[in-house]
């Protein structure tokens, strides 16, 4: 198993107070993947000081645009903040 997900894992565990309900768990564990997806969409976004093409501002704005959509659908999709 990654090791990222053995943290995801062990944090969920941490985090749920009653370590028997395993449903608590699973739902933690889930939660704490989205938001490490969620995480590295927003660190995929650019900033205008890093342009992606410095000769088209317009193509680096569609990039951040098109990651920000991902990122809402997602927390949409799951119900995640």
């Amino acid at each position: 198993m990654n090791e990222k997900i053995k943290q995801l894992l062990a944090q969920a565990h941490l985090e749920v107070e009653n370590i028997k309900d395993t449903n608590k768990i699973a739902e933690k564990f889930a939660e704490l993947i989205i938001k490490e997806c969620l995480k590295e969409i927003n660190d995929m976004i650019v900033d205008e000081s890093e342009q992606l093409y410095p000769n088209n501002k317009q193509t680096t704005e569609y990039v951040n645009e098109r990651l920000m959509d991902a990122h809402d659908n997602i927390v949409d999709l799951f119900g995640i903040e």
